[in-house]
């Protein structure tokens, strides 16, 4: 999606569950994550973890799931 000429990611997660509330005992969680792609390095390998994590979130990805 583009805003303003800026590429940006939206990510929208509901859940519900269990919240204390005046009327009753129920309720949701929602929550909008806006990433603005332009001003984040979105590069795994820059995370600085372990060589097998990475191989671990690259086999995690292919269509099949993970395999040997």
């Amino acid at each position: 999606m583009r805003c303003a000429g800026r590429r940006i990611n939206l990510s929208i997660a509901a859940s519900s569950g269990l919240r204390v509330t005046r009327c009753h005992g129920f309720g949701e969680s929602i929550v909008l994550r806006v990433l603005d792609r332009s001003s984040v390095n979105l590069e795994v390998e820059s995370l600085g973890f372990p060589k097998y994590v990475y191989d671990f979130v690259r086999k995690s990805s292919r269509p099949n799931g993970i395999s040997s």
